[in-house]
């Protein structure tokens, strides 16, 4: 059963306009756990609320560093597609390239701490995530080829864009320079 009136200190209005209900990204999940599932958690001293936290980063592709986190999302990758989600609307191949660009964006984050090129680099994200679930969202296998968003929301993002200050470094050489 999902509640949909978060309590974090940290929510935000939707980003996306679809962002409620079912989809909401500050939701407050209440269900029955299975209780083999609770046993084996209890068993290896992991809350059940971690291990599904853990699951859903790494399936999407947010977990970094670890081996053990590139194993493991093989792995998920491969429980979604047994398990058909998504097929519907995209071929097996279309699922994996979806995987694949997920995953993708976390490699552009620069590798400074320089707090100007990370928000920099989130501003360019969340744009780019915006198009690409579009992108996907649009695509023509999809049964039901509805406009989520409204057109007037997308002008939003694109104004919110571009009057966000984006740090400019005067010593980054431009395009064409001969410097190193």
């Amino acid at each position: 059963m999902l509640t949909t009136n978060p309590t974090t200190h940290d929510y935000r209005p939707p980003f996306m306009e679809w962002q409620t209900g079912q989809y909401e990204r500050f939701a407050r999940f209440s269900f029955i756990l299975p209780y083999k599932f609770l046993l084996l958690c209890g068993m290896v001293e992991i809350p059940p609320q971690k291990i599904l936290e853990d699951f859903m980063a790494t399936l999407s592709g947010q977990s970094t560093g670890r081996e053990e986190w590139k194993i493991a999302h093989k792995h998920l990758k491969a429980y979604f597609l047994a398990n058909g989600y998504g097929q519907q609307y995209y071929t097996r191949k279309e699922l994996y390239q979806i995987f694949t660009e997920m995953n993708d964006v976390k490699l552009l984050l620069p590798a400074s701490n320089d707090e100007e090129q990370i928000r920099s680099h989130v501003i360019w994200r969340d744009e780019y995530e915006y198009h690409w679930f579009h992108q996907w969202y649009q695509k023509p296998r999809r049964l039901h080829n509805l406009q989520i968003v409204p057109e007037h929301t997308i002008e939003q993002f694109k104004c919110k864009v571009q009057h966000q200050p984006i740090a400019e470094n005067s010593d980054l050489p431009s395009a064409g320079s001969t410097q190193p």
